[in-house]
């Protein structure tokens, strides 16, 4: 199904516009006439991502909680979303809410419309939304997606600092060392070497090392680069990429982290899916394709089919490997009690927190073991440095 915009005119001549989704050209030729529209002109439709329009996580959190706000208080959907755009003090969100709007006055869902945003809402969002049109409860949907939202953003951040702090402890230690050992060192060290002494082994090995890195520092950088260029290059390849990630998934920490992270995103979206009324197979297969990372999408692709073949969701998230017993003991609890879109929510909350100490026990190692590891180097610069010189006061 690809997206199309027309042009056409009704039995009374009065031109009209809009977007529809059908597999060709002539097959939207054929839904106009059967609405009564004679089509003037089609043409495949531009997505908003192509046209550069974006609207940012805060500001679909802040929609989806607006309009939920809006639907509850009797207002009506098509004015909501209006008031909505109307509101709005960014150009981007702005043009990307106008044009939903146009196409719930041209009479297509809400669905439909954050669908056709062409990635602007995910699978599961849309699905949902989907069916809280269906079931007549969308406020309440749009309320859950938006804490959904607004709970997936406290993760990423989490993830973020994660990655950000260590990163950058990192690049400033290793910096800092690089800078003595290609300037400093040098300088200190010739001024022994015009004197003729004859330097002690662990200078001669800094000094050494030195010399290789102010000679060689070009062919390192060019390492990094060609490295960093040929993995993105190579992770497009989807069995070279499942190779390396399966690969990271069993480092100790990094490997915990990414399970958790992934199966948290996995439960808030099969929570959402179910609590809207997606059924189970179905809300299996959407949460599954928001996975990127593809030895878990693989395993969960495959616990949806053993749920299909009849065997209880927890079991089949169990063979998986990749969830925790306690989750998983209250996905049983939710299966048994007839409340499993509560229970999820649950295992979904409890994986987050878990994530979140993990983190937070990762700092707390990762810290001291640079600071050490950076004090070796330092003091193995600064003994390198004085030896010659208590070498040279006892010559004296």
């Amino acid at each position: 199904m690809s997206d199309f915009k027309y042009v056409a005119v009704d039995s009374n001549g009065k031109k009209t516009h809009g977007r529809i989704q059908a597999g060709s050209e002539h097959a939207v030729a054929e839904q106009l006439r059967n609405q009564g529209l004679l089509p003037i002109k089609i043409s495949p439709a531009h997505s908003f991502r192509q046209r550069g329009k974006k609207i940012s996580h805060q500001d679909r959190e802040l929609f989806t909680r607006q309009c939920a706000s809006l639907l509850k208080a009797g207002v009506p959907l098509s004015e909501a979303v209006q008031t909505i755009a109307q509101q709005s003090d960014k150009p981007s969100v702005k043009k990307i809410l106008t044009e939903i709007h146009n196409q719930l006055n041209q009479g297509v869902s809400l669905s439909l419309a954050l669908t056709q945003s062409e990635g602007q809402f995910s699978k599961a969002f849309c699905a949902s939304v989907a069916a809280g049109e269906q079931t007549g409860k969308l406020d309440l949907v749009l309320a859950q997606l938006a804490d959904q939202l607004a709970a997936q953003q406290t993760v990423r951040d989490k993830v973020r600092q994660a990655l950000l702090y260590p990163t950058m402890m990192t690049i400033v230690a290793f910096s800092i060392v690089a800078f003595l050992l290609t300037y400093v060192v040098p300088k200190i060290i010739a001024v022994f070497d015009r004197e003729g002494q004859t330097l002690p082994f662990v200078t001669r090995i800094l000094l050494g090392i030195s010399r290789h890195l102010q000679s060689f520092y070009w062919l390192y950088l060019l390492i990094i680069v060609l490295g960093v260029v040929g993995l993105k290059f190579a992770l497009r390849n989807q069995d070279i990429r499942r190779t390396i990630q399966a690969r990271i998934v069993g480092l100790p920490l990094i490997g915990r982290l990414l399970k958790l992270n992934f199966t948290t995103q996995y439960y808030h979206s099969l929570a959402l899916l179910m609590s809207a009324g997606v059924d189970i197979l179905n809300a299996m297969r959407i949460a599954s394709e928001l996975i990127s990372w593809l030895p878990l999408r693989d395993a969960l692709d495959e616990a949806r089919e053993k749920v299909r073949e009849g065997a209880g969701l927890a079991q089949a998230l169990s063979d998986t490997d990749y969830f925790t017993p306690l989750t998983l003991h209250l996905v049983a609890s939710g299966e048994s009690s007839g409340h499993l879109d509560t229970m999820l929510a649950h295992a979904a909350d409890n994986q987050a927190q878990e994530l979140t100490r993990t983190i937070d026990t990762g700092l707390s190692l990762f810290e001291p073991c640079l600071i050490l590891l950076m004090g070796g180097i330092i003091l193995f610069i600064v003994l390198a440095i004085l030896l010659p010189v208590f070498s040279y006061d006892q010559l004296i």
